[in-house]
């Protein structure tokens, strides 16, 4: 079993916490005035040692080692970014158990904020100046129970919100300030009935923005399986439109996303228009009970082409395809032990790789796809996991 797909949560035991209150740093410098999303102040500032290097760009943001999954979300471990050539990498939280959520600015300080875990319930949403190393506590969230994706949370395109998921649904939140609203709700009243009533038995994952930030996508998922939605963000406790198709994942333009067909083995691949209906598809796998044949994931590159992962009867596969459904080319194939989790796009050439090595149960060195010649790059240690790719600006 390849340990990054995306899989079923057991909801069975669920329990919906609340967004905990208060900081819980044992070394306090400075006290704030931030509130977290259900009220009190709270806030620590806590001074770090050694500053991090950094220099605008586009970089890679990767865990190694990786400390704890999340099939939907970003893993936790501990926290780097590199070039987008694999150069230069640097912690970004060091000494912690981290998750990306994304860069910002406040006021001249370019900052990064990460979920730092605090115990297997609970993280802290946690704002950094890489220039300083002060960190910024903005709020404390709760996971749910018996999941494997522990609470994550992704930067607006502004930098200004935070959509922040957790255990009780997605909130947004001010990126400095902490204080947000609820969008969606998760519902676990329905999971330990008997018969589970799946109606009521849902949490809410990995909330993205689109690159426009009108809309988030979000993982809705079910006692088993789930589905991606469309949340509007504008709206409070807003209802959420399903997508019908898994792993999406966003147009440069935001009017469109990639995914595949739901269930555990899609093998249709759909451009799906947003936020109306009308989904086309790309790519499609003839079905044949006699063979393995998946599409794992999929991001844009330029030119309105789709860089695609597949598996065939166990050997995984990169392809590009046009997204008016003309034209598929293979660019890359790798064979067991070794296999494919997410793809990245880095530009409209390139993309990364998380490779898995199934004989080690570990990650191999993520890989770099020119797409335009399929040539590959190795870059940075075995033990490694690609969370991002983000645009990181200067001071």
């Amino acid at each position: 079993m390849k340990a990054f797909r995306i899989l079923g949560v057991s909801w069975s035991a669920m329990a919906l916490g609340s967004i905990l209150l208060g900081a819980c740093s044992e070394t306090t410098t400075e006290t704030g005035t931030s509130s977290s999303v259900t009220g009190s102040p709270t806030s620590t500032f806590t001074t770090l040692s050694t500053p991090t290097p950094y220099s605008a760009g586009t970089k890679i943001v990767f865990v190694n080692p990786v400390s704890q999954s999340a099939y939907v979300g970003r893993s936790y471990g501990t926290l780097f970014m590199a070039n987008a050539d694999g150069s230069s990498p640097v912690e970004l939280a060091p000494g912690e158990e981290a998750s990306f959520v994304g860069f910002g600015r406040q006021r001249s300080a370019v900052v990064v904020y990460y979920m730092a875990k605090v115990s297997e319930t609970e993280s802290l949403l946690r704002q950094r100046d890489l220039a300083s190393g002060e960190v910024k506590d903005i709020t404390s969230v709760t996971a749910p129970e018996k999941s494997d994706a522990p609470p994550s949370g992704d930067i607006s395109p502004n930098g200004t919100q935070i959509a922040l998921h957790h255990a009780e649904g997605i909130d947004i939140v001010d990126a400095s300030t902490g204080q947000g609203r609820r969008l969606v709700t998760s519902d676990g009243s329905g999971c330990d009935a008997v018969p589970v009533d799946f109606d009521r038995c849902y949490g809410f994952y990995g909330p993205e923005w689109s690159p426009d930030g009108r809309y988030l996508t979000a993982r809705r998922m079910f006692f088993e399986g789930g589905e991606d939605v469309l949340i509007d963000p504008s709206v409070d406790e807003s209802q959420f439109t399903s997508l019908g198709v898994e792993n999406a994942g966003w147009a440069p333009s935001s009017d469109r996303v990639c995914g595949s067909e739901g269930g555990y083995d899609p093998r249709i691949l759909y451009a799906a228009p947003v936020p109306t209906d009308g989904s086309q598809v790309v790519l499609e796998f003839e079905a044949n009970p006699a063979r393995q044949q998946r599409i794992l994931d999929c991001t844009w590159l330029g030119g309105g082409r789709i860089a695609v992962v597949t598996s065939l009867d166990g050997v995984d596969t990169v392809l590009v395809v046009s997204a008016d459904g003309g034209g598929t080319e293979e660019l890359l194939r790798l064979e067991s032990p070794l296999s494919i989790g997410r793809v990245f796009g880095i530009d409209d050439t390139h993309v990364v790789l998380n490779i898995f090595d199934q004989d080690a149960q570990d990650y191999a060195s993520p890989l770099i796809l020119d797409v335009s010649t399929g040539a590959t790059t190795t870059i940075l240690d075995p033990g490694t996991r690609v969370v991002a790719v983000s645009i990181l600006r200067g001071g």
